[in-house]
């Protein structure tokens, strides 16, 4: 009898937090969605005002909200010479690009490794530049 009444006490409280948070996150939403309406209701007002006294401004608004958001282009090259246009091959290349610069596998002898001090190691390729 107390271990059933320790386990309906631990529920009632988790319900309890359950609940408090379901009414924070609605207030929460609320809140945003009176904010998002005020901004769209002020952007309105601003564009009706544009429209009459700086027709200039109101047209490039309205072209750049019909255009809609403009991504650019990102592209790299592989090391074979390969333009890679996708996000997956891109950032695999990038990787690949990072993992062999911090992890170099041909390691060079210590002269060879002094004698190059004083000089950039061309075997190095960013891996947007074609080779």
């Amino acid at each position: 009898m107390f271990s059933a009444s320790i386990v309906d006490a631990g529920s009632l409280k988790l319900w309890t937090q359950v609940g408090r948070y379901r009414q924070a996150k609605q207030a929460a939403a609320r809140t945003v969605l009176e904010a998002k309406t005020r901004v769209w209701e002020e952007f309105g007002e601003a564009m009706e005002e544009d429209y009459r006294s700086a027709s200039k401004r109101f047209w490039q608004t309205v072209r750049r909200l019909r255009r809609g958001k403009q991504y650019s282009a990102n592209t790299v090259y592989s090391a074979g010479g390969e333009l890679l246009t996708s996000t997956e091959d891109i950032v695999g290349q990038w990787k690949k690009y990072l993992e062999d610069l911090l992890n170099p596998t041909d390691l060079p002898s210590n002269e060879e490794a002094e004698a190059g001090d004083s000089e950039v190691d061309s075997s190095i390729h960013h891996p947007s530049r074609s080779h």
